[in-house]
């Protein structure tokens, strides 16, 4: 799967997503986009899964519109630390998504 990790999370989580093609906004070159904006170049790129801790997200934009799904992961600080051990429970959820819909990863 071809996934996108937002802005706001520390890019070497890639690292722990194996078995995946992982980009970050930072390689995209998408650094600074509003969200509508970075959500619409991330449909045009064809990217099955959007990543992200922004927990309003779903509230700020129309989410059914777009081909890809989009993970958000919930913690209660957004560090590497914090992020990795929600990694196993991203890995089996993957195979799962739909696009247009949200999943919460706790």
């Amino acid at each position: 799967m071809k996934l996108l990790l937002d802005e706001c999370i520390d890019w070497r989580l890639k690292f722990f997503i194996p078995g995946h093609d992982v980009r970050t906004v930072q390689e995209m070159g998408w650094l600074g986009k509003v969200n509508g904006e970075l959500l619409n170049l991330a449909n045009e790129s064809s990217f099955d899964v959007f990543i992200t801790v922004d927990k309003k997200l779903r509230f700020q934009q129309n989410l059914n519109q777009f081909r890809f799904a989009i993970i958000v992961l919930d913690t209660p600080r957004s560090t590497l630390e914090k992020l990795k051990i929600l990694m196993p429970k991203l890995i089996n959820l993957l195979p799962d998504v739909t696009g247009g819909n949200v999943y919460e990863i706790q």
